[in-house]
């Protein structure tokens, strides 16, 4: 299986997008799951697309979870971590932008919440083009 099937397979892209209420603990195990698949040399690679791409969507839904879960407890430096984590997973999730948006404005820094939460509605602006 290559990117370009992956990439129009329902059951690989919209892995968590059609089932969105999963608990943290259940993302937990879905990761601990692929990590079994990938570490095992015996996967063919339509296994381990899959198991990459399952991985990577339960870690951005895990970190959004926990930055927006830090951001209510106020404890902004640990948010910001995983916001963090988060952009480098994916840097134009506009949930991510939303949080980074969030987190300077709860920390006074007002310029880069207006400028994250721009850049969070221009995201969402384009996504809804597409």
């Amino acid at each position: 299986m290559d990117y370009q099937e992956c990439k129009h397979n329902p059951n690989l892209t919209d892995y968590l997008f059609s089932d969105v209420d999963r608990s943290p603990k259940e993302l937990e195990e879905i990761i601990a799951d692929a990590d079994k698949i990938i570490s095992d040399s015996n996967s063919d690679n339509s296994k381990l697309i899959e198991a990459y791409l399952k991985k990577a969507q339960c870690l951005q839904r895990l970190y959004k979870h926990k930055a927006q879960c830090f951001q209510r407890l106020d404890k902004h430096t640990e948010s910001k971590e995983f916001i963090d984590r988060l952009l480098v997973l994916n840097p134009n999730m506009p949930e991510a932008l939303v949080c980074l948006g969030n987190f300077y404005g709860e920390n006074y820094n007002y310029d880069k919440n207006i400028e994250y939460t721009t850049q969070y509605f221009e995201k969402c602006l384009t996504l809804q083009r597409q």
